[in-house]
């Protein structure tokens, strides 16, 4: 657990663990850490601060918890993926830390999707869904593992040996539980939301880069909070979550 937390967030363990002692079946346990994070800050905040400024606030944490990690994965592969050129330049790009305008649209327009819906949610709906959205979209990208690698490097590759099938199975039924018991029947809808959204990069990976790589990844996971957010906010209007 230390490893995964250590990865995932950017709370001091004060030691230092190797990528192989990952385990990427608790990426959505580390979420839910994340979103009792984030609801209490919100709930914190709320007697003072008016919900826009708040919402950014509370996305912004969610930035420094996680010290940016998955926005940097969506930057490159933005940048890599959206570039008109070669596989094998894409893939060059993919290792190049500095960022272009592809990843910075795409940062910008995910974060703003994100505070957009977040703004639009109120009472039960809002911190219920705080605290399953870094949840639901960790699992989504579970799946991700069974698909080719990009690359033969890097902590996607690494990580994978420790990947189990059976354990990501069992996370997701207490992830599905966890949905249901907050917005029950709609909330089960959610981590499937999640998982859509999570294979928008996926399968646009597959086709420019020939898998997925720790970067790809980390863009699922944004784009899968991004789906997650937005499916609640439609329940603003026709309550299919209350």
């Amino acid at each position: 657990m230390g490893a995964t937390l250590s990865f995932l967030t950017t709370v001091p363990l004060g030691r230092r663990h190797d990528a192989a002692d990952i385990a990427p079946a608790l990426f959505p346990v580390v979420g839910a850490l994340l979103g009792a994070a984030l609801a209490g800050l919100d709930l914190a905040l709320e007697p003072v601060i008016p919900v826009e400024p708040r919402s950014a606030l509370v996305i912004a944490a969610l930035v420094v918890l996680t010290g940016g990690l998955h926005l940097d994965g969506l930057a490159d592969s933005a940048d890599s993926m959206l570039a008109p050129v070669s596989r094998e330049r894409r893939l060059a790009i993919l290792d190049d830390p500095h960022n272009g305008a592809f990843g910075f649209i795409a940062v910008a327009t995910l974060l703003l999707l994100q505070w957009a819906a977040l703004v639009s949610l109120d009472d039960w709906l809002r911190v219920g869904i705080l605290l399953l959205f870094p949840a639901a979209a960790r699992l989504a990208v579970l799946p991700l593992y069974l698909l080719p690698r990009a690359k033969t490097t890097g902590l996607a590759a690494t990580s994978r040996v420790a990947f189990s099938a059976g354990a990501a199975l069992v996370v997701s039924v207490l992830v599905f539980a966890y949905s249901g018991a907050l917005f029950f029947p709609g909330g089960l809808l959610l981590p499937v939301a999640a998982a859509f959204g999570a294979l928008v990069p996926a399968l646009l990976a597959l086709r420019r880069l020939g898998g997925v790589s720790g970067d790809v990844m980390g863009a699922g996971i944004e784009f899968a909070q991004a789906a997650v957010l937005l499916a609640a906010a439609t329940s603003v209007s026709n309550e299919w979550l209350t």
